[in-house]
């Protein structure tokens, strides 16, 4: 190891003090990038995850509001067949074609109410 220091110790001497304070300059900046970096991936990764379970949680409630009247009416098929609507078609267009039930409060809430 004391031949390593000796070697390293040498090195730096012979180095200038230009190319040494560039050195430091260049090893900051790539260290401050590399975190903004960092940062952002992470900002993004929580933003889609927290959407992610915002969509999940938004599409259960969709469903079990478009679901649950047809269960307590006991329309079995009626069920089934939205089922099948909601599988073949894309999310996106699934989820739009969906009619949102008459009962469902308009202010926000989580759950359905009745009016």
């Amino acid at each position: 190891m004391g031949s390593l220091q000796r070697w390293w110790a040498r090195w730096k001497q012979k180095l200038r003090l230009e190319t040494q304070l560039l050195f430091v300059a260049t090893l900051v900046v790539s260290l401050v990038v590399s975190s903004f970096t960092f940062w952002a991936v992470s900002t993004v990764q929580q933003d889609a995850r927290f959407n992610e379970a915002r969509f999940g949680r938004d599409l259960g409630l969709l469903l079990a509001a478009n679901v649950a009247p047809l269960i307590a009416e006991d329309r079995i098929g009626e069920v089934a067949q939205l089922s099948r609507q909601y599988l073949r078609a894309p999310a996106a267009s699934a989820i739009c074609s969906m009619p949102i039930p008459k009962e469902t409060s308009t202010t926000g809430s989580r759950f359905p109410t009745k009016r």
